[in-house]
């Protein structure tokens, strides 16, 4: 395990904890409560020692080498405006706990709540229920998860309640299912699409979604003529709004390697991954 892995600090100069220390907005008595829990050094050295975080120092030199000479977050995309070079110590760090307040993602169900694979075919015999995999499991609406996990909990118990009784006999080695009706084989590969001459497809699973990125390429070794995006299923208002941005980028300028879009950097990268692998296959 990584040092600190379970416990994460917020670190600040002189000058951010000046400011913290000074502020009189309605949430400074809640600030002056957390500054007065931080650990002081007079240099970043000695504060990675206390806080037993040895890769503190090359993190702020970084940081503020993007600051200050790259003048771009090349990383997380921040903006500039939110980023201020670390200045003189002494130096503080909060230990930040962490907190669990909903569940996002999960497999996507049906109205039966059921699992549904790749295809978008139900897995026989398995539900779902509860925030795993609900409606909002792209968002955070306050007050509906009692409400979905006691509906949904109906739905699914009822439905799993009137299923067939099936044998679990299992492969003794590979632990898959000996039942046909059980069995998936929902994966995505090149062949599951259609590709004329100089064509080419392209496949990544990390995007944010547990869909892959499929993309069919036109073109030749040294010419993007053509990006079509096959299937995706990335965040609709984020993810879905950077791709057409991309792929006009990525034509426009002959190459894979266009810059992330702000806020939906896995997307990004997924899809230039799926752009990369499909074009490497043209001639």
């Amino acid at each position: 395990m990584l040092p600190n892995q379970n416990h994460p600090h917020i670190v600040m100069d002189q000058a951010q904890y000046e400011q913290l220390s000074n502020d009189t907005s309605d949430k400074s008595t809640q600030i002056k409560e957390l500054i007065s829990y931080a650990i002081k050094a007079d240099s970043i050295e000695d504060l990675a020692k206390l806080i037993d975080a040895p890769l503190l120092p090359q993190a702020v030199k970084d940081f503020n080498f993007l600051v200050n000479d790259k003048k771009r977050d090349m990383f997380l995309n921040r903006d500039l405006n939110t980023m201020r070079a670390f200045g003189d110590g002494p130096y503080y760090a909060i230990k930040v706990r962490h907190n669990i307040l909903h569940t996002h993602g999960g497999a996507q169900r049906n109205e039966k709540c059921e699992v549904i694979d790749m295809n978008g075919n139900p897995v026989p015999h398995l539900y779902e229920a509860g925030e795993l995999g609900d409606i909002f499991a792209t968002k955070y609406l306050g007050s509906s998860s009692v409400a979905d996990l006691l509906i949904s909990g109906k739905i699914a118990g009822e439905n799993a309640a009137r299923t067939r009784k099936l044998d679990s006999a299992v492969d003794a080695i590979t632990g898959a299912s000996l039942i046909p009706e059980l069995r998936s084989d929902a994966q995505i590969t090149a062949t599951n699409y259609e590709t004329k001459e100089n064509q080419a497809i392209g496949i990544s699973s990390n995007g944010i979604s547990d869909f892959p990125i499929v993309v069919r390429v036109t073109g030749s070794k040294n010419k993007l003529e053509k990006i079509e995006v096959l299937q995706q299923k990335e965040s609709p208002d984020i993810g879905g709004l950077a791709i057409p941005k991309l792929t006009k980028a990525m034509l426009q300028d002959n190459t894979a390697d266009v810059d992330s879009i702000s806020g939906a950097s896995a997307t990004s990268g997924a899809l230039k991954e799926a752009v990369k692998e499909a074009w490497n296959k043209l001639k």
